[in-house]
């Protein structure tokens, strides 16, 4: 493991997810997040929550959106 992925923070986990979600071309799976983030899917799958509950709770312009186990981040239909 790099000391990149062990120093990482919950805030700094959520912001990478953020950064991968927002320039893929694509939706991401799970395991793709975990390899280029550098940390164990258990703890990106809690970072993904995380960051769902952050955008909801304050009516941020954003979702990730889950379809097939990939994610896509996506604006919000509200």
């Amino acid at each position: 493991m790099s000391d990149l992925a062990q120093n990482i923070t919950q805030t700094n986990l959520e912001a990478a997810i953020e950064a991968v979600l927002f320039v893929a071309s694509g939706p991401v799976s799970l395991s793709q997040l975990a390899d280029v983030i550098g940390r164990p899917s258990q703890e990106i799958e809690q970072g993904i929550k995380s960051l769902e509950h952050h955008y909801q709770t304050q009516q941020r312009g954003l979702r990730i959106q889950k379809y097939e186990g990939k994610f896509q981040l996506t604006t919000a239909s509200e």
